[in-house]
């Protein structure tokens, strides 16, 4: 509502509605299995509906497994 005025409805046959606790919840669900995907030593930061995946490089191996990491989860993400 804006100045007293509203939109129509319209129906939505699909996704989790917008301000319930159920978008973070499902999303967090999804992704339980994500950090099992990645190296020992690849950071995994799940953060409401989304996640941040790191690894500090600090040679070449470390970019080597970081690139590893993300391979395998395109894979995890594709499946």
């Amino acid at each position: 509502m804006v100045d007293g005025e509203t939109t129509s409805t319209a129906r939505v046959d699909s996704g989790v509605p917008q301000g319930t606790i159920m978008r973070q919840l499902l999303f967090l669900l999804f992704i339980n299995d994500l950090p099992e995907q990645v190296s020992p030593g690849t950071v995994t930061r799940p953060f409401a509906d989304d996640c941040r995946v790191y690894w500090v490089i600090n040679s070449a191996d470390d970019q080597v497994i970081l690139q590893r990491d993300l391979t395998a989860l395109v894979n995890w993400a594709k499946a």
